[in-house]
């Protein structure tokens, strides 16, 4: 049946050998999948790789329960939620009956193991009744936690548990029938051990279908943290289609008067931030900068996330251009030379960009943007699969209690201005409940509140380096600010355009853009020169889009290409 076809599409990859996929395929083809898989004979040893979160090995005892140790310990995103972060199964609880009904297989809290108290048991789709019970560890030992699976329902079938402590995250699931016993992780500390002594593992059932999607946003985000520049490489060409290519790291100079006012830069550096960037927007480049000139010489405008060992602080600043390349060439950076076209050109203002530009220079990186430039149209915008517009709440729900911080300024700042700007609503929501919550309050929905216009109009509490003071501004990322300076000076002549929906692929696609000049490389496309950097990538897609009041806005987007539409869009 189709139901049959798409559980082995799930279960399929995760099975160890071929020779039991072969006899998985030929036991749903004769309709047998449904009878419960017997526990493994005593005595039988193997790894479980397939979690994400870390590998276990587990040895089968004498008596038939399943002992599991660590043998990879986690590490990333879900390995080490921040201690004293508020419990999360609490606020799961209220998201599941905040969104109750409106998709099933939201993460729902069961319940917590304590030392020493009963056992939690817990009735799922896939086990009739699976029974849980937290041991404590022993002097200079770790805790254990038993797990008891009784009335499976298929062999094809798991229900998925996370358990979580303030500083840990652990994933359990089982196709057999019988009992498992888990070593919790080392106590690495006091406050481990107080934390687990006292508060216990907060235990949340997980739906098969968000299991997977968490599971691939895990190991997006290990690629990222370690910013390995082939697991970077091999990750965009295997989930965007962006291509790059090892190259000698160039350094071309262009020749004297060539790179004037109002050109732009555009670059990518295999960083967590960048690498993030040309993921959600399908295509290379994940950064802008912006060429003006001060007292006669040029300079590199930008605003970064802090650089500090290669001299760039957060924020909107100018470094020298020269010197600029030079140390961007030194860390890896590639960057592409856009120039102005002839009209561009002739209508930018040097003058008035820089004194706009002087006067926000100093002020902090513009984090409460970050989602609103690429979210336009949430029905229509798709992430790489497994991750959909669908899956993002409950995502966002775990990893604020790992990275709270990134995502009260990324995700809860935003929601809350769009909230006052466009519904005259006064909401401090610091959790996903309260989005959903507020949104349902105004006949909307919390990610089609993140999806409406970032326009300047929103005002965030932004820290300026220049005045020492946190005052609420307009926030600008990147390429944001670049499109600002080339609104200010001219360039984009009198149309009405939000720079803040512009993320760095919508401003190298701008068709404001000449030819390369002859003696740039052949690499790239027709607009754009390589300056410094070690890669190479085709850079689809540059200089091709005329400007117009409004763009993009309400734009959708398809995968794996990353087309945008409607068409011109």
């Amino acid at each position: 049946s189709k139901a049959t076809v798409s559980v082995l599409n799930w279960f399929l990859p995760h099975t160890q050998h071929t020779m039991t996929r072969f006899l998985c395929v030929a036991l749903a083809a004769a309709g047998a999948l449904a009878a419960p898989r017997a526990a493994p004979a005593p005595g039988a040893a193997f790894e479980r790789d397939f979690s994400p979160f870390h590998r276990t090995r587990t040895v089968v005892g004498a008596d038939g329960v399943r002992r599991s140790t660590v043998v990879a310990p986690p590490e990333g995103l879900l390995g080490g939620a921040a201690a004293g972060a508020a419990p999360v199964g609490a606020e799961l609880q209220a998201l599941a009956n905040a969104t109750a009904g409106d998709r099933d297989g939201w993460p729902e809290f069961v319940g917590t193991l304590l030392p020493g108290a009963a056992p939690l048991r817990v009735k799922g789709a896939c086990f009739e009744n699976t029974t849980m019970a937290l041991f404590p560890p022993a002097a200079g030992g770790n805790a254990h936690v038993h797990v008891d699976y009784e009335g499976a329902v298929s062999s094809t079938c798991s229900d998925i548990y996370l358990l979580i402590t303030a500083t840990h995250w652990s994933v359990q699931y089982n196709y057999f029938h019988g009992a498992e016993d888990v070593e919790w992780f080392p106590m690495a500390n006091a406050a481990d051990r107080a934390d687990l002594m006292h508060n216990g593992i907060r235990v949340v059932m997980w739906s098969g279908a968000w299991y997977k999607e968490a599971a691939w946003m895990y190991k997006m985000f290990n690629v990222l943290v370690r910013e390995d520049e082939t697991e970077i490489v091999d990750f965009l060409a295997s989930t965007s289609e962006i291509k790059f290519a090892p190259r000698e790291n160039v350094q071309l100079l262009p020749k004297a008067g060539d790179i004037l006012p109002g050109d732009v830069l555009g670059a990518w550096h295999p960083t967590a931030t960048q690498t993030s960037i040309s993921w959600v927007t399908g295509r290379a480049v994940g950064h802008g900068v912006m060429v003006l000139e001060f007292d006669g010489e040029l300079y590199a405008c930008e605003t970064n996330t802090p650089d500090e060992l290669n001299g760039f602080v957060d924020g909107i600043q100018r470094h020298p251009l020269a010197a600029w390349l030079d140390a961007r060439h030194k860390t890896g950076m590639t960057v592409w030379w856009m120039r102005l076209d002839a009209a561009a050109r002739a209508a930018f203002d040097n003058e008035r960009a820089a004194a706009w530009f002087l006067a926000h220079e100093g002020e902090g990186y513009g984090y409460p943007v970050l989602v609103g430039t690429a979210l336009d149209a949430v029905n229509a915008y798709q992430l790489p699969p497994p991750i959909t517009t669908e899956s993002i709440l409950p995502l966002v729900a775990l990893a604020q209690h790992a990275a709270g911080d990134y995502v009260k300024k990324a995700v809860f700042a935003p929601f809350n201005a769009r909230m006052k700007y466009y519904f005259e609503k006064d909401v401090a929501c610091g959790s996903v409940e309260c989005m959903v919550g507020a949104a349902r309050a105004v006949n909307s929905t919390a990610l089609d509140v993140l999806a409406m216009v970032e326009t300047e109009a929103l005002q965030y509490p932004i820290f300026s380096h220049k005045t020492n003071r946190t005052e609420n501004r307009t926030a600008y990322v990147c390429d944001t600010l670049v499109v600002k300076m080339l609104q200010v000076g001219g360039a984009l002549s009198d149309l009405a355009i939000e720079p803040n929906e512009f993320t760095p692929r919508d401003l190298s696609e701008l068709a404001i853009f000449a030819p390369k000049l002859d003696y740039c490389d052949s690499t790239g496309n027709d607009y754009t020169c390589t300056l410094i950097g070690p890669w190479v990538s085709d850079l689809k897609g540059m200089g091709e889009q005329k400007p117009y009041s409004h763009m993009n806005e309400r734009c959708g987007m398809t995968h794996p290409a990353f087309d945008k539409f409607p068409a011109g869009c």
